[in-house]
């Protein structure tokens, strides 16, 4: 199958302050599907063609991400993905929390509600006639007219058991963030987050849970941007990365004792800083 998967564009926030950081959910989702079909992702952040004029002919399914910012512009592509005849798949954290109204614009197919990868991979085995649909957790659809949902999909408990992001579908450089001056790329080592925060979405989106990567797997991806890709500057993306400091400090004295010359930059929360002066001093001798 031929499937498009789509960051719709934001237009304020992070990017009217000229930051711009690769759609690591969707490179996550391509990566479980790239073995078996073609894949491409769009950004239109940086896509220098307007979503109004993309060609979305030709995909037998077409992805798109939804947080809230976004959700009025991605039900704007989804009616134009649709208009092709593709089946059109919404996932994110709006959608996640509000699936019905987006099912009956009748622009959108199928919700994936919460982690995506493995009920996105399940539905696409579904729409090429492997499995049934109620085999599909994390499913919302509509039919005949009333909404069904199947089970959440269970947590993913193990991390390091997803491949590695499918970076080499994004055009990286042309992501234009920096950190002291150095081109910088995003990574993943941890996943939710278990404080309530009323301006934060994750801790209802992960169910209060906090899933981390091992070492190993962390110092793998590390080692991967940095030779690899060249990075000289991480953005680590999770939504708290310090929730546990003696990891913070693990993986800070691995990027010492690895030799990598980076410099980073980490969500953290205030009283874990305050607390915990031997971690901020460990992470900042690793170039955070």
């Amino acid at each position: 199958m031929k499937i498009l998967l789509v960051n719709p564009p934001v237009g304020f926030g992070y990017y009217s302050m000229g930051l711009s950081r690769p759609p690591l959910g969707l490179a996550y989702l391509a990566s479980l599907l790239t073995d078996k079909h073609r894949v491409e992702i769009v950004d239109f952040n940086i896509e220098s063609k307007s979503w109004k004029r993309y060609p979305f002919a030709g995909f037998d399914v077409v992805g798109i991400s939804a947080d809230t910012a976004r959700y009025t512009v991605a039900l704007k592509i989804a009616a134009r993905a649709k208009a092709t005849g593709a089946a059109v798949v919404m996932g994110g954290p709006h959608v996640s929390f509000f699936d019905e109204d987006a099912l009956r614009s009748r622009s959108v197919d199928y919700i994936i509600r919460n982690e995506g990868e493995y009920s996105f991979l399940s539905l696409v085995r579904h729409l090429a006639g492997e499995i049934r649909l109620e085999e599909v957790t994390g499913l919302s659809c509509l039919v005949d007219d009333g909404i069904i949902r199947t089970p959440p999909a269970p947590f993913i408990t193990d991390l390091d058991s997803l491949p590695m992001p499918a970076r080499e579908l994004l055009p990286l450089r042309r992501y234009k963030e920096k950190i002291d001056g150095r081109p910088m790329t995003t990574m993943i080592t941890s996943r939710g987050c278990p404080f309530n925060c009323n301006h934060c979405s994750s801790s209802k989106f992960s169910s209060g849970r906090w899933t981390t990567r091992s070492g190993e797997g962390t110092m793998a991806e590390i080692d991967l941007i940095y030779r690899k890709y060249g990075y000289r500057a991480i953005n680590f993306i999770d939504d708290n990365f310090t929730l546990n400091p003696r990891r913070a400090i693990e993986i800070s004295e691995r990027i010492v004792a690895g030799g990598y010359d980076l410099h980073w930059e980490a969500m953290s929360h205030v009283e874990t800083v305050v607390k915990n002066p031997d971690m901020v001093e460990a992470m900042a001798r690793a170039g955070l």
